[in-house]
Order: structure tokens, then C-alpha cells, then sequence
């Protein structure tokens, strides 16, 4: 503990204190600040001889590294370590019901924010025997206050006890008038109120308040354009997008989805694409990452939200003599951390990887440049993925660059993740990112 305790900044002090005075509840500080870190200095201080942590996957190694490191071999037998999807096995939770626990602790406890998943009706199962719970997530409010439900009902079951109810009172409901999605959440009411409910059960602090000393994010946008066969696949996949939706199909129906998708990953790589020829030469996008790690005097790390491509990017790193991992879900998990090990230790120049696997839990801090070759519709997953390099421990300004196709999709994605800078869901994102683009289809035709 004595370790521990001295590597402790004033404010995580204070935290650790106020984890103490509050059996269940959430610790909701921005990512990069120490929640991890509080953690384990929360479980030292009471002498804990029972945590239970439920985190993604890809984490169990990195929570076990920092078990072993802060608080000594001696502790690994007093925690328990594994991921959220065991939590959808009944037998599993029941097996876990027969201990007490003196502290159950769910990392990322936003993958709890949907009330009707076997996962979260488990998560609530399990902290009826636990003396002390405690939610951490940088994010625990993704798309709106609907999302905190579930986190305040393990926290507080007995006030909490309908989900309908709380959208009602917190929750600005539109109703569509078509089905299958007859009501959609836009907005939040009595937000005072909730605010005030929240100040009880949660502790957040903001980096700007705590690391005034961290280096600044520094955004750029990099424009690009699509030329030839790239250009006249877009433009095919375009024209076939807008006869679906002139035809009256739903935004949100499935075909209207995946060609929404095909647009992006033609953007991205055409050769995504299995239904067209394969082309020989890198992408627009691809050439300018490889002239981008050409530019830059340090490790990079490249995200995408389509798995496929960081294989076709390895394929031209490779190519040009560049060292380069890959982190995506097809990567073992017991591999994965010796890969973000490798990465810290400068082994590579470019660390690649998938938003959905990528932008939890790591500390990247080795690299303080951000290549996205895609952006995902959900700002707080971006944001996450940012805040894998801008971190306690990073000691130069964070470069995040931006590429994006301009009179595409991806330029309709842009505006929208502008226009909306917080919270929102994905079906409002998606008509929002169609309105933009029909409105530059317009334009073009002027």
C-alpha cells in the first residue's frame, strides 16, 4: 500500500476517500485520469479479501498487470477477473451468487446502459451479494440519460425500479410514424433534477480540472478526394442508395443500412468490396496514411471501424518496410497484451486497430499522434479512442487527424458529428447523415 499511496496524486486521495463513504456507486471521471488506479488503492486501504471485476475482454490482462504491479503476487489471489459476456450465463451468475463479495466492480460500465441484455439483468443479479459495487466508465452517459438506468438500478435497486418511468421523467421521446421504431429518445428534461440525483451516487472529474499540466489535443481534418474507378464505384453505390430511399424505404430498414455501410467502405477501400474487381494500387486514403507515417517523428496509431481494412493496411505497410501491430478482435486476447506492451517499448512505428476493440481500457502513451481512416457515428467511442493517447503519462501534445472523402458519406458523417457534438443515437445519426448528403446531391446538381 505504501507504494501505492505515494504514487497517488491529491485529488485521487480525496477520490479514494469518497469511494469509501459510498458503498455503491459510479465513478464517472474522463478517461486517462486514474480510475484503475483508485481502484486498487480503494481495495488496499480496506484490505479487501474479495473483488470481483467484470471488464471487456481485452482488459483482463492489462487489470491483472496493474494488480500484480501495485499491490504485489500476494493480491492476484484476492480478486477474480473476467468479462462481461459470462455474466449472460445463468449457471455462471448462480455459481458466483454462492460468494460474498466485498467489492464487485464492472469496468466500462457502459456495456450495462441496455436494461433488457442477459448480460445486465446478471450484472443486477450479482450485486445483491456484494457488499460494495462500484461502476467506472469515462462514458456512462453514450446516447442520453436512458443509458443510466441500469447503473443507477445496481446502485440503488429500490429507487430505481422502472425503466419507462425514468425515460419519461428524464428523456425528451419522439414517436415516428412509421414502425419498427414507433418512439425514439432525442433529448433530456429535468436535467437539474438529474443532475442532482447524480452529484449523490457519482464522482466524475474532468482532466481540464484535475491535469491542468496535460498537453493540449490538437484536431486536424483532412480532406480528401476520390478519383477514378474509386469515384465511379461511389457514385454507382450512391445512385443505388437514393432509389431505395425514393422507393420509401425506411432509413432504418436493413438494406438502406448496408448500403450505407458499402459507401463508407468504398471510401475507405474498394477492395472491401468483394462484389467489384480488385484493385491493384493503395486507396486515396491509404496512400496519404503511408505519406502521413513518412511525415510524422514518432509511433502512430491508426483506428477504423471496419476490421477487414487493417488487414489490407498491414498488406501495404508491409509493403513500404513500416513496423506495425494489429489489435483488432480477431487478435487472441492472451496476445493482446503484449502487443500494447511492444507498441510502449517503441517495437513499431504505426499500432493499428478497430474502434470497437482499440478504444477501451489501453494506454497508448508511446504515440501522441491519432490517424482516423474512419469515423464511427457515436462521438463518445471516438472521444474514447482519443483519450487512449491524451492520458496521465503522456508528455506531448496529441495530434488527431481527421480523413474523411469530401462529397461523400463520409463528408455527410462529418457535418452531423458536428452538428451534434454530444450524445445521440445511431438511428437519429443515420437520418441526419442522409439529410446531409441529399442535400449535397442537390447542390451537385445545381
Amino acid at each position: 500500500m505504501n507504494k501505492l499511496h505515494s504514487s497517488l496524486y491529491p485529488y485521487q486521495k480525496e477520490d479514494v476517500l469518497w469511494l469509501e463513504q459510498h458503498p455503491r456507486c459510479i465513478l464517472g471521471s474522463d478517461m486517462g485520469v486514474g480510475k484503475t488506479f483508485e481502484t486498487l488503492a480503494l481495495a488496499a486501504k480496506l484490505d479487501l479479501t474479495s473483488v470481483l471485476v467484470i471488464c471487456p475482454k481485452p482488459l483482463i490482462d492489462e487489470w491483472e498487470y496493474q494488480i500484480e504491479h501495485w499491490l504485489g503476487k500476494a493480491w492476484i489471489d484476492r480478486f477474480v477477473v473476467f468479462n462481461y459476456e459470462k455474466l449472460r450465463r445463468l449457471d455462471f451468475v448462480n455459481k458466483l451468487n454462492e460468494y460474498h463479495w466485498d467489492l464487485i466492480v464492472f469496468d466500462e460500465c457502459h456495456k450495462l446502459k441496455n436494461f433488457k441484455t442477459k448480460q445486465t439483468r446478471g450484472a443486477t443479479l450479482i450485486t445483491n451479494n456484494g457488499s460494495r459495487a462500484l461502476l467506472i466508465s469515462g462514458t456512462p452517459m453514450q446516447n442520453g440519460p436512458q443509458d443510466l438506468f441500469s447503473l443507477l438500478r445496481i446502485v440503488d435497486r429500490a429507487q430505481y425500479t422502472s425503466y419507462w418511468d425514468f425515460v419519461s421523467r428524464y428523456c425528451i421521446v419522439q414517436q415516428l410514424p412509421r414502425p419498427p421504431f414507433p418512439r425514439i429518445i432525442v433529448g433530456t428534461r429535468n436535467k437539474e433534477e438529474l443532475r442532482e440525483k447524480l452529484h449523490s451516487v457519482m464522482l466524475r472529474r474532468t482532466k481540464a480540472e484535475v491535469l491542468p499540466q496535460l498537453p493540449p489535443r490538437i484536431y486536424r481534418t483532412v480532406p480528401i478526394h476520390l478519383e477514378g474507378r474509386q469515384l465511379e464505384q461511389y457514385k454507382q453505390m450512391e445512385d443505388q442508395l437514393f432509389v431505395l430511399l425514393d422507393s420509401g424505404e425506411k432509413i432504418t430498414a436493413p438494406a438502406v443500412i448496408a448500403q450505407l455501410i458499402r459507401l463508407r467502405q468504398i471510401c475507405l477501400e474498394p477492395n472491401l468490396l468483394s462484389e467489384h474487381e480488385k484493385v491493384s494500387s493503395p486507396s486515396t486514403k491509404t496512400q496519404l496514411i503511408l505519406e502521413l507515417l513518412e511525415q510524422s517523428d514518432g509511433p502512430v496509431v491508426i483506428y477504423t471501424y471496419f476490421e477487414n481494412y487493417t488487414r489490407i493496411l498491414s498488406t501495404e505497410l508491409t509493403k513500404a518496410k513500416v513496423s506495425h501491430a494489429l489489435y483488432t478482435g480477431k487478435v487472441k486476447s492472451e496476445d493482446r497484451y503484449q502487443v500494447v506492451k511492444d507498441f510502449q517499448a517503441g517495437k513499431y512505428k504505426a499500432l493499428v486497430g478497430t474502434l470497437t476493440t482499440m478504444s477501451l481500457g489501453l494506454t497508448l502513451t508511446k504515440s501522441h499522434t491519432i490517424i482516423f481512416a474512419d469515423l464511427w457515428f457515436n462521438p463518445a467511442a471516438n472521444a474514447q479512442a482519443v483519450d487512449r493517447l491524451h492520458r496521465i503519462g503522456q508528455t506531448e501534445p496529441v495530434q488527431v487527424i481527421d480523413l474523411w472523402a469530401k462529397k461523400t458519406v463520409e463528408d455527410a458523417m462529418h457535418r452531423t458529428l458536428q452538428r451534434k457534438e454530444k450524445m445521440f443515437s445511431e438511428i437519429v445519426a443515420t437520418e441526419y447523415a442522409i439529410e446531409e448528403l441529399r442535400k449535397m446531391r442537390e447542390e451537385a446538381t445545381k
